[in-house]
């Protein structure tokens, strides 16, 4: 450690701190707040060192802010100046390690609360993803280009289970200081001024005048690196304006966008498109499920016939999922018979097959409960809650649940303590048009 003031080795260190901003980013006492800066932090952050290490902490403080000598310290405390430079390098490694600790800390916190911005995660793994993973994990951490990156490909093909994953992945390290997951509402695009709205309620004061929030939240998304992902974007990306609005509030911020659409050929967005997952990777999804739902004696019919549900689901997740879930009450025979032999272009006519053969098979409970499920936000609901918005009494409704859960139509998130459930866009989808009859 050197006198403050004079360029350090260890300067650059410290200021890539995530404690080091945290410090410095502290307001005054009279609620002034000044530009970062290392005399700022050492003062700040020995304040608090003091608290548990005083002797350490008034040494370092009278050599490296009050800039006193070695020799006028060892007057003071008559002792040697030898003596009391052992004793700055004892509290200087005390003080190091001290930090250290300070940042793992923060590190954890802002993991914490970057964590609890993400929809909860439904998955156990991602079969057949890795690479992809890895390759948006690079993306996403680096310091250049792209700033714009679309995940694209059909529904139930893993889109946002793939985007929350890689999020969760880079979360210990992120640079990253907010995290923001904005979903579409159902039939409702992201225009750019829904969007605006959005983000200015996450990000601005409520006080601040419609006319202002645009040039604010440009200001905001360049001064604190910001995440957004946007799930389930649609007709938005036919537009290159605007994506061309999107790069406008981005860097160093950065937009990951999910949507069944590629972008226009003119829009600036990095793609990254998902395909149908391969035979062996399939088979290992199907493999999985079947243990998860309570299958395991099926699975050497499943292996069995591997190929045919492969050639029938196109390879897609979700669909080889929910055929998995069929086989509690269909032999694999009528499984089979129900798919039909599908191409790839039309998934949509499997889910339908599925759905209907799944919801033909349901007892009345697990009806009544997936017919509730729509009014359940992205977020997911706890059982008390849908008790309450499906009028289920408490063993019914624990039925239902295994039920649902059981033939994949309803995803589970949280630990032993706090579960929530949900629905798949897709589900969603189905019961509105085929069941309720929405247009």
């Amino acid at each position: 450690m050197q006198s403050v003031g004079k360029r350090s080795p260890s300067a650059p260190t410290l200021q890539a701190l995530l404690y080091y901003q945290l410090v410095c980013a502290q307001p005054t006492r009279s609620g002034r707040r000044s530009a970062p800066s290392m005399e700022t932090f050492l003062r700040r952050s020995l304040r608090q060192f003091r608290t548990e290490h005083p002797d350490h902490a008034s040494l370092l403080a009278q050599r490296f802010l009050e800039q006193v000598t070695a020799k006028e310290v060892a007057l003071q405390q008559a002792i040697s100046p030898e003596t009391v430079n052992r004793n700055q390098q004892r509290a200087i490694q005390v003080f190091a390690d001290w930090l250290l600790a300070q940042e793992h800390e923060a590190r954890l916190q802002r993991q914490a609360e970057l964590l609890a911005c993400l929809p909860p995660a439904s998955f156990a793994e991602l079969v057949g993803a890795k690479p992809m993973q890895a390759k948006l994990h690079r993306l996403l951490t680096s310091q250049q280009l792209p700033w714009v990156i679309c995940l694209t490909g059909i529904g139930g093909i893993g889109k946002t289970s793939l985007a929350n994953q890689a999020v969760r992945s880079l979360l210990p390290d992120s640079d990253y200081n907010r995290v923001l997951w904005l979903q579409a509402a159902e039939g409702q695009a992201f225009s750019q001024q829904s969007l605006l709205n959005a983000l200015s309620k996450q990000l601005l004061p409520a006080t601040l005048p419609a006319s202002e929030r645009l040039p604010a939240l440009q200001l905001a998304l360049k001064n604190e690196p910001t995440l957004i992902v946007l799930d389930d974007v649609d007709s938005e990306l036919a537009d290159p304006a605007w994506v061309d609005w999107l790069h406008a509030l981005a860097q160093p911020s950065r937009f990951l966008l999910c949507s069944r659409q590629r972008p226009a050929a003119l829009a600036r967005a990095y793609v990254l498109t998902l395909s149908e997952l391969p035979a062996k990777a399939a088979l290992e999804l199907m493999s999985l499920q079947a243990r998860e739902v309570g299958l395991e004696a099926s699975l050497p019919l499943i292996r069995k016939h591997a190929a045919a549900l492969y050639a029938r689901t196109g390879g897609n997740p979700l669909a080889l999922k929910l055929a998995v879930g069929l086989l509690h009450s269909w032999p694999i025979s009528a499984v089979l018979d129900a798919l039909h032999e599908r191409t790839h272009a039309d998934i949509d006519a499997v889910y339908t097959a599925i759905y209907q053969a799944s919801w033909q098979a349901l007892n009345q409970p697990g009806r009544r409960l997936l017919l509730a499920m729509p009014l359940v936000g992205s977020q997911g609901a706890s059982l008390a809650q849908l008790r309450a918005i499906s009028g289920l009494s408490a063993a019914a409704l624990r039925n239902a649940v295994h039920e649902l859960h059981q033939r994949s139509l309803l995803e589970a998130s949280g630990d032993a303590e706090h579960k929530r459930y949900a629905i798949h866009a897709l589900t969603r989808s189905f019961l509105r048009t085929q069941i309720l009859n929405e247009s």
